[in-house]
């Protein structure tokens, strides 16, 4: 129930959990699953953040297969102004659905992981430079996709923005500032 769960939240920041991951295709929930909503909750009391996996990955062992739309979770963002909230992958094939979730809250960002030097440029000209983290997909799959992810970053930007990208913007979605 949600005494258990926000129990076991509070427990994840106290012992220094700086956000939350919710990840739709890997846990089989909806997006209004109890979990999800008591992440908000302690997110938005805690001063803490949420990353959504979002996009359409094909993988195996996926409980969801599927594209996970940032629209879902309007309702989450909308009731949660205090949390700063990530659209992992820009939504990988319609970044577009994520930049105008950024473009509709303040609380939103989205990250460059699994996108294109061209995808990438479309954010820098749609939102507000400080929306945009470096989306490096780390530990999955190999060190070589965490390069290609700064390589794109810095294809895509120019030398300032890049700088943004790859470190400050990071650094204040985490620590809230």
């Amino acid at each position: 129930g949600e005494l258990a769960w926000e129990i076991a939240l509070n427990n994840a920041v106290d012992l220094g959990a700086k956000g939350f991951k919710v990840h739709i295709n890997i846990d089989g929930m909806a997006p209004e699953f109890l979990g999800y909503r008591m992440m908000f909750r302690v997110a938005q009391e805690r001063g803490v953040f949420v990353i959504i996996h979002t996009g359409c990955f094909h993988v195996p062992g996926y409980k969801i297969a599927g594209g996970i739309e940032p629209a879902s979770f309007e309702s989450h963002v909308s009731r949660h102004p205090g949390v700063r909230v990530c659209f992992a992958h820009m939504n990988r094939d319609h970044p577009e659905r994520a930049l105008e979730m950024v473009n509709r809250h303040k609380n939103v960002y989205v990250d460059t992981s699994w996108q294109s030097v061209t995808t990438v440029r479309q954010a820098l000209d749609t939102i507000p430079l400080d929306k945009i983290l470096l989306g490096s997909d780390w530990p999955l799959l190999n060190d070589d996709l965490q390069v290609e992810n700064t390589r794109i970053v810095e294809e895509a930007c120019t030398s300032e923005q890049a700088r943004v990208i790859l470190g400050e913007n990071a650094e204040q979605f985490i620590d809230g500032n």
